[in-house]
């Protein structure tokens, strides 16, 4: 009996004290939702105490007992406890899992960066330098790039040689921010919002000399860097779109990627540099790989305008592509109208059927008001004056066929 007795003792303490590959209890999982924090860091330590053996599963269960107590910590002191805690937690889950998906080493610096009063500077700039070096994949929130940006930018900008620095800086997060639009889209407009701070803070740094010298000088490592390219030709497009050095980078960057984007900023770098038609041949390939409706639309409108006057039949084709593209943009109507108008000259148009096409532009810049209601009074303004150019009088009913390459059949 006595043997017995021993031997369950055995295997009690076995199974307690030494399991290889345990989990947390359902109660862990309760007291996490009901936010019984006290209850649940009894059963985390219990857990941390009795298994030998973790799965990563698991063990990022733990992360919200770290952060709630730094939140209910009552005092300054008591906080830095709990800070270092997390921290410790982090490092922990590097050594056991450290191939793990999971943000561990931009956490470590983003931590310390929110409680910077209790690091010294140099602690935290290291931390990010290791972070986004060493493992920049874990990189995904917005808030830690930022983070990154900041630290790094109090040391640039107070150096004499600082400038190309702060410049590297910024398309090194551009980029980061590009192969991160690819994985996690539900942060895109985050990541958009990033980098017009960034844009703000680097105002300075970002004229045109300045990116122009930069642009130049681009190491042949990030040339050869798709989304590295991508970054500084959307800048050289913003701040030195009439530069030649824009259209270089632009053709280097769609040869390394073609997509949408690429091939939309090499259109307009060579629609700068006067070549349209070559410039058309890309802005189709754009259009034609753009997946945003809303995007799409805007860009095809835009090519619109630049065809507007000079080839009024192609930048109706445009404004075609953009309605479909994105029903609720009302500006494709209100350009309609305008390339409708252009079209009077152009097709040689008068009499009736010149009023014909006024009609037809009124009409037309009127279903702005049907796709977004806040252009409801522009375009009654627009068709008013369009309509003063009507001398028919009202109540006198008139069809006219207008032919050209409109082709319509147009009563009023």
């Amino acid at each position: 009996m006595r043997a017995n007795w021993t031997l369950w003792i055995c295997i009690f303490c076995a199974t307690v004290f030494g399991q290889k590959n345990c989990t947390l209890t359902k109660d862990f999982d309760t007291a996490i939702n009901e936010k019984n924090f006290e209850e649940a860091s009894i059963l985390w330590k219990d857990y941390l105490a009795q298994c030998e053996s973790k799965t990563e599963s698991e063990f990022k269960k733990g992360e919200v007992i770290y952060t709630a107590s730094i939140e209910n910590a009552k005092d300054p002191k008591s906080k830095k406890i709990e800070v270092d805690a997390l921290l410790g937690y982090y490092n922990q889950y590097n050594a056991l899992f450290p191939n793990n998906g999971m943000e561990m080493f931009s956490k470590v610096a983003f931590i310390m960066y929110s409680y910077k009063d209790d690091f010294k500077a140099e602690q935290i700039k290291k931390a990010f330098d290791l972070a986004f070096k060493e493992k920049k994949e874990s990189f995904r929130d917005p808030s830690y790039l930022l983070a990154y940006f900041e630290v790094q930018y109090q040391n640039f900008y107070k150096e004499e040689n600082g400038e190309q620095k702060l410049l590297t800086l910024f398309f090194d997060v551009v980029a980061k921010c590009n192969v991160n639009r690819l994985k996690f889209s539900e942060f895109s407009s985050e990541y958009d919002a990033l980098q017009q701070t960034m844009q703000v803070r680097l105002k300075d740094q970002l004229n045109r000399m300045s990116l122009d010298a930069f642009a130049h000088k681009a190491d042949d490592k990030d040339v050869s860097n798709p989304f590295w390219m991508q970054g500084l030709v959307e800048a050289l497009a913003k701040f030195c779109e009439m530069d030649p050095i824009f259209l270089t980078r632009a053709e280097q960057s769609h040869q390394l990627e073609q997509n949408a984007t690429t091939a939309y900023y090499y259109a307009v770098a060579l629609k700068n540099q006067g070549s349209l038609n070559k410039a058309l041949t890309y802005f189709d390939e754009s259009l034609t790989l753009e997946k945003q409706g809303k995007l799409k639309s805007d860009r095809a409108c835009q090519v619109a305008m630049y065809l507007l006057g000079s080839d009024n039949k192609a930048a109706m084709h445009y404004l075609e592509k953009a309605q479909i593209a994105d029903p609720k943009n009302a500006k494709v109507s209100l350009l309609m109208g305008e390339v409708y108008v252009n079209a009077i000259k152009e097709c040689d148009l008068e009499g009736k059927s010149a009023e014909a096409v006024y009609v037809l532009a009124a009409k037309t810049v009127l279903k702005a008001a049907a796709a977004d209601k806040r252009f409801a009074a522009a375009a009654q303004k627009k068709a008013d004056e369009y309509r003063k150019n009507v001398t028919t009088p009202n109540g006198k009913k008139t069809t006219v066929a207008v032919g050209c390459w409109i082709n319509q059949t147009v009563s009023w």
